[in-house]
């Protein structure tokens, strides 16, 4: 199990990718599993 600084480290990440995509995007949408966990759908692009 990852320690709370990982945890947290992660969860900011997260985070951050939602602002951006909510900031990015003229529709945002959240994508969620039959378990109401959100799935990442986008990958980064470099």
């Amino acid at each position: 199990m990852p320690n709370k600084t990982q945890q947290i480290r992660k969860l900011k990440e997260q985070n951050g990718e939602l602002e951006n995509n909510f900031r990015n995007t003229i529709i945002p949408q959240l994508f969620v599993d039959g378990e109401l966990k959100l799935q990442k759908l986008l990958q980064k692009i470099m």
